[in-house]
């Protein structure tokens, strides 16, 4: 990836629609690592986990700076999180402590009832930046990549899982207030 002055390595890639949970096949071992084809930002119908996750992060002498997470629709980057990755592991760079950048202007600040890549896993609410909880008709928040259960129909109503949805606006939006909310094709994560 050549954004943000390049030497980015993709290390995850889900698509929508594409049954898994994304929590899973993060913290699992590698997925398709030796298919090439999908290393780009296309809606695939398979996922992508590079054994990079799991056996070289930030251990036997290899060192990350920088992590993104990335949101896509038809190829073109949607929204992303930019973290501070040194000294981290596989599953605590993703918090708001170690979020540097992003394309939200208030995510930095918060506040977030989830900041996680389990995030609400009994909902099947991973890498999931939210806002509050009140009630169905009043959750917020930023990103979520979905799978069952649903208990709400802003989950329910947004196609087959796997879901990645997140806030159109450069705040949190209402996940019911459907012309802010994004279903996006692809989240991915890349490391440098």
């Amino acid at each position: 990836m050549t954004t943000d002055g390049g030497g980015w390595m993709m290390v995850f890639k889900v698509s929508s629609g594409v049954a898994g949970n994304a929590n899973t096949l993060w913290n699992g071992a590698a997925l398709n690592d030796d298919d090439l084809t999908l290393l780009d930002t296309a809606k695939a119908d398979k996922h992508y986990v590079s054994r990079y996750v799991s056996t070289t992060w930030n251990q036997g002498g290899v060192t990350l700076s920088e992590v993104r997470a990335h949101t896509y629709v038809n190829q073109v980057l949607g929204k992303y999180f930019k973290f501070d990755g040194s000294g981290s592991n596989k599953t605590n760079w993703f918090t708001s402590a170690k979020l540097t950048m992003s394309s939200y202007l208030d995510v930095k600040s918060g506040p977030w009832n989830y900041f996680a890549i389990a995030g609400d896993n009994a909902n099947g609410r991973n890498w999931f930046i939210s806002r509050n909880y009140g009630g169905c008709g009043n959750d917020a928040g930023w990103l979520i990549v979905d799978t069952t259960a649903d208990p709400c129909t802003w989950e329910s109503g947004a196609g087959a899982p796997l879901r990645i949805l997140y806030s159109g606006a450069n705040t949190y939006s209402n996940w019911n207030t459907a012309n802010q909310i994004v279903k996006g094709d692809v989240f991915a994560v890349f490391v440098r």
